[in-house]
């Protein structure tokens, strides 16, 4: 299956509709000296030359003001793509037993570059590596925003998600400053139990979201928040900041796969609630757990693909 049956199969699920593929903008791979920003990117990026316009939010009916407002705020759904190698962000095991397919998605306000991405990646991928679980090459779409998305709420992540999701596989998305319950939250992971929650209350999920009627809650399932990263590699806390946050990362995706709060009280632990580049311990019995949910999601991942081609 193609990057582009994968798509339009996902496509049918979303709720808020992009006014064209993002594939159609692709071009060829670009070549290695097209590094867009100079940036320095260990040779880790596989860039992609995107033709056509800006691909923008379309809005409908079932909107809101805040839904529009947001909508609105999206420039461009795919500013810039390229894939992250995931032989620079995996140590070298003889076992592999599973595969880590996931999908960032970063606001160019973010802070997040390129470097940082990478560093990020490798620190969570260190974790993951000790079960023999590797990261697969990771597509990045940047996406273009105006200033209304500098605290994130409900109504723009909602609308941000609905406009970007383009699998069913697990979406991270690199934020600015998020306002949703704490000023100085690093991530949050929206698993599947956690959307059943949030749409227990259908009045209040309209109201959060911006929506005037109930929206597909499947477009949340599988989603999780890092907020902004404005350190530099000379700033003496970038180590803490960025590599903690790749901990963050790998935090956010055992929520996911373990489909549970999940929280330790071991502070070497890299699901102790709280962030620190030490924090990269992971035990047999986690190990086992992400396995079982990255199975899990790759099952829900093929029956989608499989019921959507069958007209179902």
């Amino acid at each position: 299956m193609d990057r582009t049956h994968v798509f339009y199969a996902f496509f049918v699920m979303t709720f808020v509709i992009v006014s064209f593929s993002k594939m159609h903008r692709y071009g060829e791979q670009a070549t290695d000296d097209f590094a867009r920003n100079n940036e320095f990117n260990h040779g880790c990026i596989v860039d992609y030359i995107l033709e056509g316009d800006p691909v923008q939010v379309e809005l409908t009916s079932a909107m809101g003001s805040a839904a529009i407002k947001a909508a609105k705020g999206i420039r461009d759904v795919e500013k810039d793509t390229f894939d992250i190698r995931a032989d620079c962000v995996n140590a070298s095991v003889d076992d592999v037993k599973a595969e880590i397919r996931v999908h960032y998605v970063v606001l160019d306000s973010s802070g997040w570059s390129r470097t940082k991405l990478v560093d990020a990646t490798r620190q969570a991928g260190r974790i993951y590596n000790q079960c023999g679980i590797h990261f697969s090459d990771i597509e990045v779409s940047v996406v273009d925003v105006d200033r209304h998305y500098t605290r994130v709420q409900m109504d723009e992540y909602f609308q941000l998600v609905s406009a970007t999701r383009t699998t069913a596989e697990p979406h991270i998305y690199f934020m600015n400053q998020q306002d949703v319950y704490d000023s100085e939250l690093w991530g949050l992971a929206y698993n599947d139990g956690f959307t059943r929650g949030l749409t227990g209350n259908r009045a209040e999920f309209m109201r959060k979201t911006g929506m005037q009627s109930l929206p597909d809650k499947k477009v949340m399932d599988n989603i999780a928040l890092i907020v902004g990263n404005h350190r530099e590699r000379e700033d003496r806390y970038y180590a803490h900041r960025t590599l903690g946050l790749g901990v963050t990362v790998a935090h956010e995706l055992f929520h996911i796969y373990g489909n549970c709060t999940c929280h330790e009280t071991n502070r070497k632990n890299f699901m102790f609630a709280g962030g620190g580049r030490s924090r990269s311990q992971i035990t047999p019995v986690q190990c086992a757990r992400a396995l079982d949910g990255i199975k899990r999601i790759r099952g829900y991942e093929n029956h989608r693909i499989m019921t959507l081609e069958e007209g179902g």
